[in-house]
């Protein structure tokens, strides 16, 4: 692992080609969706709920512990709360990560967090979304003997993503997101090896929910 410092170039450059394409995919159908037909806010309203499926990256970092790469794995989230204005809505987020790759370790995060949705230009469609809460990182290491040790640690968590609304009929929308959650659990124990000090997860994600409004 290296020193957080250098992870917001990093995580831009290094993430996984699969990952970067899929994000450019959703882009440009979003693009072309709204070249067509611009969004309306009429059925932005009242309680929404919000769910989906995302390819994810994610390096856990610390202070005193060698180079880590992106893991590769699948994330889920689930939203939903109430509407303040066609421009912005309230709720909570729940998201977990699951690590697909990777041989000698195998990383598990699990978040909760609340969050406010921004819709700058309600004509496009499209939101910004930011969030605070806890996460929980359960790290699995491969030991010598063929068998494995779990850690836990439950910390702060952080998000920033953006979305768009690309509605279907009134009241449903296929909503694109992209989302970054920084998780910082502080100094974990992992048996055998001793002590990884200030734990720091970055967690990418680019994927395609349904919004309900």
């Amino acid at each position: 692992m290296v020193a957080p410092v250098r992870r917001p170039i990093e995580a831009v450059a290094r993430i996984s080609p699969r990952l970067t394409a899929l994000t450019g995919l959703i882009m440009l159908a979003s693009v072309m969706v709204h070249s067509v037909e611009a969004q309306g806010s009429d059925h932005r309203r009242g309680f929404w709920i919000q769910g989906g499926v995302m390819a994810a990256a994610n390096r856990t970092d610390c202070s005193n512990c060698g180079e880590f790469n992106w893991d590769e794995g699948v994330a889920v989230f689930l939203r939903a709360g109430g509407t303040i204005s066609p421009h912005v809505l309230m709720g909570a987020e729940a998201y977990g990560f699951r690590q697909t790759d990777g041989e000698v370790t195998k990383t598990e995060i699990q978040g909760l967090m609340a969050i406010a949705e921004w819709y700058p230009w309600l004509h496009l469609g499209g939101f910004v979304k930011v969030g605070i809460g806890v996460a929980n990182l359960d790290l699995f290491v491969s030991t010598l003997d063929g068998g494995s040790t779990q850690s836990s640690k439950t910390g702060m968590a952080i998000s920033l993503g953006l979305g768009w609304d690309i509605q279907v009929t009134n009241g449903i929308s296929i909503t694109p997101v992209i989302n970054t959650y920084i998780n910082a659990v502080g100094d974990l124990d992992v048996e055998p090896f001793g002590t990884a000090d200030n734990v720091l997860t970055t967690l990418l994600t680019a994927g395609v929910g349904v919004t309900f409004h």
